[in-house]
């Protein structure tokens, strides 16, 4: 794949994503839209029935306050009527100044034939009742007292209610009100004058009360009262008493009409219908909806402007991060996303990787222009594809290499013959700045079989391969087999191994042997330096650097260190127990450890849990480890050293730096490479450097330590040069917590001096050779 077929690619899926975004934008414009819509219209139906509730509660109180008028003006007939029956001689009383005084309108006495025999007004005296007038039914009944309708009075055709009350001669009272008197109570509570007025404070709004036979009562449009109201769906819930609400239309113009029931005392008395007009909402929706419509438009064209700037952009981007600019060919991070492609993944197809490198580009590039490179690598790579009939993509690694992914070959032999076609393409002259120059190659090869394996270690496998290539081999190719890969599987083994046991350190494999360094000065041991071991559950015992190493490939060395440290710990914890209180033990410590910000917390941490001190701990860092963190290293040692621990110089000469900052070092004591002891062989030792070293150290106030001291020779030269101590073979082996614990016991000073003068019967200095151990030597 190209920088151009690519570019067609993402413009594609640019295209489809603005069509999708264009879709989604248009589609989140419509419903915000019908959304505000809504809003506004759901607004007004909620201000609607809200208003319709208000009237509503006000039309209770009217009908309520209607009622107790009637009940009151009802009352009063009775008041009076009770008074006229209980007095002594109602035939002789002043009925027009009883009216006065009760408050009513007319008092007409009656004897027991039915006739006017007193009255309020003297031209009804004298009338009797008939068949047929309302006052006969009353004077026929067997009734105490009765309160009539309104009704017209025969004599003065004036509109009255009248109470009737029987007395105990057989004759009744007749007590009235006139209906003037009685519209002047309940005008102020008059429904349609109540209308009116709310209209007049607003000209939007029809008001409309339905009785319970669904007839119009009252309406601010008078040509309605006394109508059937008919619509089926309000009617319903009318009917069940619930709130509804409709658009309709009242005079030709558009309404909200909503329906609110109205009770009294609990039982429903009717409903009010409360219409509004939606021309005020739809003028709003409209301008509601142009601005929108505008704001839209410039958020649309703002997105229409990031969206190609995202694009151009992206491009380039994509064009830095995927391709190599100088071959324009795709690059390892195009070769990932192949592989994280499911498609890819699921296809069942023979699938290869092949690591091409140039030899002698490689050799000469620091002579080579990167243009000249990138046109070769370049060319060469264009080239493939057009020697095989089956998909091959090129993708460039580094200067010197680049990657074949080959698809749907038949076997191993179309391989070999690809790298052959591939190896015949570098046969021929280039010329590099006008120099005539050939370009040999060789090929790391492996085959897919398991899909789920991760390219990075299908990269692991191409490069072991490819290293297995040697200068002078005839086959410039090799594939990966378990031979070639044995290292990287081991290595992946060891590592899962090892997080198991940092997981849970009961499962076993990582264990210490403990070595005695012995001091020259009588013979003690002063310290055991702690060696970790790993034995593998498949590979067995395994070397110490390379069980190290894979720890420190796989990020394991800070909890692997914690974990030797904790079992050092524990050998040091018994050592104190058993009266070696003088004994520390040694524990190596790598850079990574060191440097780690939790480390000083972790190494206090570790030794309080196992009950042990700094003072009986002697922490080793290798010398390489200060070359290039000095500072860090020693402000670090510094602040560990506060806490008792002992800092020494492991493998000191191994690195060309120390000497110059050894005296800048926070340390305590210098081991000695085993490289300056080897070099001690009988004979004239007059030029070998080690005492120097020792003198030097001494003069720095720091104590020394011999390594892989192996011979009494060796032995001789290291207590003349007046070594403190050492260690190695000759004196003892790494042995286990029991066997180590074993040579405390079994090395008393007094042997200590016999073999030394056996050995040494020259040795004058007896203040070398004490009787008694001195504990203060123990560092």
């Amino acid at each position: 794949m190209n920088q151009k077929k690519a570019s067609r690619s993402y413009l594609s899926l640019y295209l489809l994503a603005f069509i999708g975004v264009t879709i989604v934008f248009f589609l989140v414009s419509f419903v915000m839209v019908h959304t505000v819509s809504d809003f506004v219209r759901d607004e007004m139906t909620r201000n609607a029935v809200n208003t319709a509730k208000t009237y509503s509660n006000t039309l209770e109180k009217n009908i309520v306050a209607y009622e107790a008028v009637t009940e009151l003006l009802e009352d009063k007939i009775k008041a009076a009527g009770h008074a006229i029956v209980n007095a002594e001689d109602p035939d002789k009383l002043d009925l027009k100044q009883v009216a006065n005084d009760l408050r009513v309108d007319s008092i007409d006495l009656y004897d027991e034939k039915g006739v006017v025999i007193a009255s309020a007004y003297s031209g009804n005296v004298g009338w009797s009742v008939y068949e047929g007038h309302p006052v006969n039914t009353f004077f026929r009944s067997e009734l105490e007292t009765y309160l009539g309708p309104m009704r017209i009075n025969t004599i003065s055709n004036q509109e009255f209610q009248y109470g009737y009350f029987r007395m105990k001669d057989g004759g009744f009272v007749q007590i009235g009100v006139s209906a003037e008197h009685i519209r002047s109570f309940v005008d102020d509570f008059d429904m349609i004058n109540n209308f009116n007025g709310i209209r007049n404070g607003n000209s939007q709004l029809y008001l409309t009360f339905i009785d319970r036979d669904q007839t119009i009562l009252a309406s601010t449009e008078r040509e309605r009262i006394g109508q059937m109201y008919t619509e089926e769906s309000v009617l319903e819930q009318i009917e069940r008493g619930e709130e509804a609400g409709i658009y309709t239309e009242i005079g030709g113009e558009e309404v909200y009409q909503v329906f609110v029931p109205v009770y009294s005392d609990g039982v429903k008395q009717g409903t009010l219908a409360m219409a509004q007009s939606t021309r005020y909402t739809e003028d709003l929706l409209r301008r509601l909806s142009g601005v929108s419509l505008i704001i839209l438009i410039f958020v649309y064209g703002a997105l229409l402007i990031l969206f190609f700037a995202s694009y151009k952009r992206f491009k380039n981007l994509m064009n830095l991060a995927y391709f190599d600019q100088r071959t324009e060919l795709p690059n390892e991070e195009y070769l990932k996303t192949v592989f994280m492609d499911e498609q890819f993944l699921a296809e069942d197809k023979r699938k290869a990787l092949i690591l091409v490198q140039y030899i002698r580009y490689k050799s000469h590039r620091s002579g080579i222009a990167h243009e000249s490179s990138a046109e070769i690598m370049g060319r060469i790579g264009k080239s493939v594809k057009e020697l095989t009939h089956y998909p091959v993509q090129i993708f460039s690694l580094t200067d010197d290499q680049f990657i074949l992914l080959v698809e749907e070959y038949k076997n191993k032999l179309e391989l070999i013959s690809l790298v052959e076609e591939v190896s015949n393409l570098t046969k021929e002259k280039f010329s590099i700045h006008g120099t005539p120059d050939y370009m040999s190659i060789r090929f790391g090869i492996t085959e897919i079989s398991d899909k789920k394996k991760p390219l990075k270690q299908l990269l692991k496998e191409v490069k072991i391969s490819l290293s297995s290539i040697g200068e002078h081999d005839e086959v410039n190719y090799a594939f990966f087999s378990y031979h070639t890969g044995r290292r990287l599987q081991m290595e992946d083994v060891i590592a899962s191994e090892l997080k198991e046991i940092i997981r849970d350190e009961s499962t076993g494999g990582v264990h210490l042997l403990y070595q005695p360094i012995i001091s020259m000065k009588d013979g003690s041991v002063s310290s055991f330096e702690a060696l970790a071991r790993f034995t593998s559950k498949k590979y067995g015992e395994v070397p110490p650097e390379k069980f190290i190493e894979v720890a420190e490939k796989n990020n394991l060395m800070i909890p692997l260190g914690n974990l030797i440290f904790a079992q050092a710990s524990r050998y040091a914890k018994k050592l104190y127990e058993k009266g070696y209180d003088k004994v520390r033990v040694s524990v190596n410590i790598s850079a990574v450890q060191l440097l780690h910000e939790n480390f000083t917390k972790d190494l206090l941490r570790i030794s309080e849990r196992e009950g042990i001190s700094g003072d009986h701990i002697i922490l080793e860092v290798e010398e390489s480890a200060f070359l290039e963190n000095f500072r860090e290293m020693n402000k670090r040692i510094k602040e560990i050293r506060k806490h008792g621990f002992k800092i020494a110089i492991d493998s000191f000469g191994t690195s060309h730096s120390s000497l110059r900052n050894l005296k800048e070092m926070k340390v305590d004591i210098l081991k000695i490479d085993k490289t300056f002891i080897e070099l001690l062989t009988p004979g004239d030792t007059s030029g070998y450097i080690t005492s120097d070293i020792i003198s030097l150290a001494h003069r720095l106030g720091l104590k020394v330590v011999a390594e892989g001291v192996e011979l009494e020779s060796q032995m001789e030269y290291l207590f003349h040069a007046d070594c403190d101590c050492i260690q190695g073979y000759i004196i003892g082996r790494p042995e286990k917590p029991e066997e180590a614990s074993l040579t405390l016991i079994e090395s008393p000073n007094s042997s200590w001096v016999k073999i030394m003068r056996r050995k040494f019967p020259f040795v004058t200095r007896q203040e070398s050779l004490p009787d008694e151990p001195d504990p203060e030597t123990a560092y």
